[in-house]
């Protein structure tokens, strides 16, 4: 009885450590957590510029620029720092033309750098200024069509700048605003499908415009909306995998939707990343190190390099770190996709199986070998010694023995 009971433990052992290795479970996606592109790597725990948060960031010249924001001791900013590489951080600005304040947007349209609304304390702004190297700024307008707001998002689809949603001083909004030269705007829609929200983000992808997440009138939400003009949207999910939240990150990056960080349901900030390709199907990156929780970070690719910036990691601490992530790409270095905002593929809901995923797959199959071999071992001596024990009873019975 014993050598059964150990059979069948070792045979229980056995599937359940396979089970885990492949992460077998009842969502089949769930597997897809296993992909894995790279450690992030830290460019700079110091970038130079003060600790901050809700700033913008963008990509002009293959420079990468950061505008605005709030400290954690309630200073905003209107500053502008600028870098080749996210680790040197050269200050092209201390105080740049538009007024200081926190959570602008900030979209490059025509080679030329658009900050857009933003506020300060309980001023809110719907000013709109350009500028062609960070330094010199030309008022656009002193109040566009829209109402002034903060924590809105923004992208540039068909060249032309769209604005969305956001806080407008004493409600949430979701409408739909757009400009080919920031100056004249018209309303794309007064109420998108989507609810009323703020920090929520945006991205351009498949030539589409998405929405992502974002806290409306009820709580943080985890929906993906998608719209190729702006005023017609179809949800993608209503929720989406990496579960509710608010003040988070969001890129293109290897031909990939990007959300990251924030803070989720119960407002704590955090600093997972996940990726998808269609909107609905979601996969989470697992990664050995990396940046701290936080809200409020910028992120933009630069080159062949995702980078996010700075944010706030605890309600005392924001940071001025800089860290960078890298897609590999094949044997000849080459990275796997080039990043678009507008890609012209069309996505697929087929994870990209990279050179690190491949090792680290066959890494896992090698642990299962070796489980399994150490354990059908087990299994073996077990089965044996129960055969035995089934003869010895057995057979003296078929003899007439002990009848």
């Amino acid at each position: 009885k014993s050598n059964s009971i150990k059979m069948h433990s070792y045979s229980f052992l056995f599937f359940s450590a396979l089970g885990l290795k492949l992460g077998f479970c009842s969502n089949p996606n769930k597997h897809q957590r296993l992909l894995a592109y790279s450690d992030w790597n830290e460019l700079t725990s110091n970038a130079g510029w003060d600790t901050r948060y809700n700033h913008a960031g963008v990509v002009l010249n293959n420079k990468v620029f950061i505008l605005g924001g709030i400290s954690n001791l309630g200073t905003t900013f209107n500053d502008v720092w600028s870098s080749e590489d996210g680790a040197t951080w050269t200050q092209v600005t201390s105080g740049a033309a538009w007024s200081i304040r926190q959570g602008p947007q900030a979209v490059v349209l025509n080679n030329k750098i658009f900050v857009m609304g933003g506020s300060k304390g309980v001023s809110y702004y719907n000013d709109v200024w350009s500028s062609e190297d960070g330094a010199t700024w030309t008022r656009l307008t002193y109040g566009a069509d829209w109402a002034a707001r903060n924590s809105f998002s923004s992208v540039i689809h068909n060249n032309e700048i769209f604005i969305m949603g956001g806080y407008a001083g004493t409600s949430k909004v979701n409408d739909v605003w757009s400009s080919a030269d920031g100056i004249t705007w018209s309303q794309v829609t007064s109420g998108a499908s989507w609810s009323a929200r703020r920090d929520h983000s945006s991205v351009v992808y498949d030539s589409k415009i998405w929405v992502m997440g974002g806290l409306d009138n009820s709580a943080s939400v985890n929906d993906v909306w998608s719209s190729a003009d702006g005023a017609s949207w179809t949800r993608l999910t209503a929720g989406a995998d990496w579960g509710g939240r608010a003040t988070h990150a969001n890129v293109v990056y290897d031909n990939k939707v990007w959300v990251m960080g924030g803070t989720n349901t119960v407002n704590s900030n955090i600093n997972d990343v996940w990726w998808s390709t269609d909107g609905g199907n979601w996969n989470e990156l697992i990664s050995a190190s990396g940046w701290t929780n936080r809200k409020g970070p910028a992120v933009v690719v630069l080159g062949e390099n995702l980078l996010v910036m700075g944010g706030q990691a605890t309600p005392t601490l924001s940071e001025t770190d800089v860290w960078d992530m890298f897609v590999p790409g094949d044997p000849t270095g080459q990275p796997t996709t080039q990043p678009s905002s507008e890609p012209t593929s069309q996505p697929t809901s087929q994870p990209t199986i990279d050179l690190s995923f491949k090792k680290h797959l066959k890494d896992q199959l090698d642990d299962i070998r070796d489980d399994a071999s150490n354990i059908l071992g087990g299994v073996q001596t077990g089965l044996t010694g129960l055969l035995r024990s089934v003869r010895n009873v057995v057979l003296p019975r078929r003899h007439g023995n002990d009848l």
